[in-house]
């Protein structure tokens, strides 16, 4: 198999994991083992093609349906403060975590400087 070719196998595994975003989900429906698909997933995960693969097809739905990171970001900062509509106590807890994740603040080494999210209250000036 040379760099960038998938198997079938793999494919179905790229395809199932685009779905969930599960690896082992994907393992299994892709017809691993399912007591060995949590390793499989994850080793699948590893693989060059396949990282490269789930990559594209994300970019591409990305830009098909043009959402970029600072839109998701906004999204999830509205969500967070509860501006989102019907926004959940246990909604804007999730928007604050994915928030997290994405700027390293739950990193074991967090010695580096974070971005800063900035809030702008509407309420400020009163």
């Amino acid at each position: 198999m040379t760099a960038g070719k998938l198997t079938n196998k793999q494919a179905v595994f790229v395809a199932e994991y685009l779905i969930s975003l599960n690896a082992s989900d994907a393992a299994r429906k892709a017809g691993y083992s399912p007591k060995t698909a949590h390793r499989s997933g994850q080793e699948n995960m590893q693989k060059p093609a396949i990282a490269a693969a789930i990559q594209k097809a994300k970019t591409e739905a990305a830009a098909r349906c043009e959402i970029t990171t600072d839109m998701v970001l906004r999204g999830l900062l509205a969500e967070a403060t509860g501006k989102g509509k019907g926004s959940s106590h246990s909604a804007r807890v999730a928007a604050w975590t994915q928030l997290g994740k994405h700027t390293g603040a739950f990193e074991r080494d967090n010695t580096q400087k974070q971005p800063t999210i900035i809030i702008e209250r509407e309420d400020a000036g009163a």
